[in-house]
């Protein structure tokens, strides 16, 4: 049986966790919901692997939503837990 380690991150009422292996598996990824973002760019400004940007096709609200780059993501949750408008969802 191979080594893991067990990631949390715990917000107010709302707890998420994952494993992860050692030598690989599985990661916490992201989902958006691009109608609640307002542009704000916190998520952008603290995100340790820079992989947030503004995507180029406005929301219904005429704002220009945050995009992920999956590849680059580590799911660590810094993006969940500083957007004031609920954008993102950790999955895991």
């Amino acid at each position: 049986m191979g080594m893991r380690r067990v990631y949390a991150l715990n917000i107010g009422t709302r707890f998420y966790s994952t494993e992860q292996n050692v030598n690989g598996g599985t990661q916490m990824k992201v989902e958006i919901n691009r109608a609640r973002c307002k542009e704000c760019g916190l998520c952008i400004h603290n995100c340790p692997k820079k992989c947030i940007s503004k995507s180029t096709e406005l929301n219904d609200a005429g704002y220009y939503p945050v995009q992920i780059d999956d590849e680059a993501c580590i799911g660590c949750g810094i993006c969940y837990t500083v957007c004031p408008d609920g954008v993102f969802h950790v999955l895991g």
